[in-house]
């Protein structure tokens, strides 16, 4: 990856609770998302510039108990709820892989896999590698690295590097990447 951009993550692990991410968005502007789990039911992915601003509602996921539930994306040109399973999609692919349908850069509909690294440590502190699946290009990388505390600032765990602009791509990938922590913390498969 050669040029790249950074957001780090802080707030809870996984679902249920509250979780953010801060840094730049792919064209290097402040952002700020927010993951909201209400009831334990639904959860709110929502984008600003700041922590102090309201965000816009981006995404909703809709959890039936312990199992995938429904997705739906304000980024996207469709009016409909789909599957969860389309962020964490498991047919076909080795264990640890997960794929999602996205836009990469050049405007064209691509498949992205999230790639559990081998020897991460357990539960919720997996590390990832985002790749394009069908070129096997790495455009992503997250990285748990544990409770850090910069000077005045708020605690971090993780930190995920990308090398790519388009931002339905890093909201899509956000949306998934929430998704494959939550069943890896909880040992599932899909």
């Amino acid at each position: 990856m050669a040029h790249h951009r950074v957001v780090h993550f802080g707030g809870q692990l996984v679902h249920p609770g509250q979780s953010f991410v801060r840094g730049e968005d792919p064209d290097g502007n402040a952002i700020y998302l927010t993951f909201t789990t209400e009831a334990q039911s639904m959860t709110t992915l929502r984008r600003s510039s700041s922590p102090t601003e309201d965000g816009v509602q981006v995404s909703e996921l809709r959890w039936n108990g312990d199992q995938l539930g429904a997705w739906v994306s304000t980024t996207r040109s469709i009016n409909r709820e789909l599957p969860m399973s389309e962020l964490a999609e498991v047919t076909r692919r080795p264990l640890g892989m997960r794929a999602f349908m996205s836009y990469s850069d050049g405007g064209n509909e691509s498949s992205f896999m999230w790639v559990r690294l081998p020897g991460a440590l357990t539960g919720d502190t997996h590390s990832y590698d985002l790749v394009n699946e069908s070129s096997g290009v790495e455009i992503g990388r997250y990285r748990y690295h544990g409770p850090l505390a910069p000077p005045g600032g708020t605690i971090t765990y993780a930190t995920f590097e990308y090398a790519f602009h388009n931002k339905s791509l890093f909201l899509d990938a956000m949306m998934s990447l929430y998704i494959n922590r939550y069943l890896d913390a909880m040992g599932r498969i899909i």
